[in-house]
């Protein structure tokens, strides 16, 4: 794994843990990939913060999935942040502005 010299100090002095799903050999990434990636970041989250999601996208999907598990999903339009679960309780409108 390569490093940032600048973050080399702390993960050489224990300050720095990194947590990945997948093994050392996975270099590419592919559509699999990142949702395996983004699946394992949503579970380790307290909240997450969506900053653009088309509905019926893997995005949204994800969203969907974590908001089930009881996450806390903040959008960010340009005005407001909104928490996903208001959305929720408003049908007619898309979950994400």
């Amino acid at each position: 794994m390569r490093l940032k010299p600048e973050l080399q100090s702390a993960f050489s002095g224990g300050r720095l843990l990194i947590l990945s799903p997948f093994e050392a050999k996975q270099k590419q990434v592919t559509a699999v990939v990142a949702a395996a990636r983004n699946c394992f970041v949503g579970a380790l989250a307290d909240r997450l913060i969506v900053t653009h999601a088309v509905p019926g996208s893997r995005t949204m999907r994800l969203c969907d999935g974590r908001y089930a598990r009881g996450k806390q999903i903040a959008t960010c339009p340009l005005r407001r942040i909104r928490l996903w679960r208001d959305s929720r309780t408003h049908p007619n409108k898309s979950p994400l502005h």
